[in-house]
């Protein structure tokens, strides 16, 4: 049923959110002729904002699966998936601020904003392969 104070919705609404801000910031990144005001407008804030949703999601996430704010749990899977994803969000974080471009410049780090987004999105997929096996887990006391 809905329950909207259960912390697994609301890490699914703030992921959600973090996404359209992810979209947001593709369709500012193919505008071109942006100035440096359009780009931080339309990519690079987008881009800060929809990093920070996925922190806070995978931080909700964490708490609903672990009932509380930190854990080590290295035999759920459920946990794994919980982890990883933070650490993706992470990979974004760092590939948000790494794409920093200040006026009349290039990116900040090209390079590390590059990796950090190849890292976040295999961290993403390798937590939704980790899905499949979570289906055939025996529930805790089960």
């Amino acid at each position: 049923g809905w329950r909207p104070h259960n912390l697994g919705v609301q890490a699914g609404l703030v992921q959600f959110a973090g996404t359209l801000f992810f979209n947001a910031n593709t369709a500012g990144a193919l505008i071109s002729g942006l100035g440096a005001t359009g780009r931080d407008i339309l990519v690079w804030t987008p881009n800060m904002i929809g990093s920070v949703c996925f922190l806070v999601a995978s931080q909700f996430a964490i708490m609903e699966v672990s009932h509380r704010a930190i854990s080590f749990q290295p035999r759920s899977v459920s946990w794994w998936i919980t982890a990883i994803n933070m650490l993706g969000s992470i990979f974004f974080m760092i590939s948000a601020v790494a794409s920093f471009a200040p006026p009349d410049a290039a990116a900040l780090a090209p390079s590390i904003a590059n990796l950090g987004t190849f890292l976040g999105g295999l961290c993403f997929f390798v937590a939704a392969y980790l899905l499949i096996p979570e289906m055939f887990e025996e529930p805790a006391g089960g």
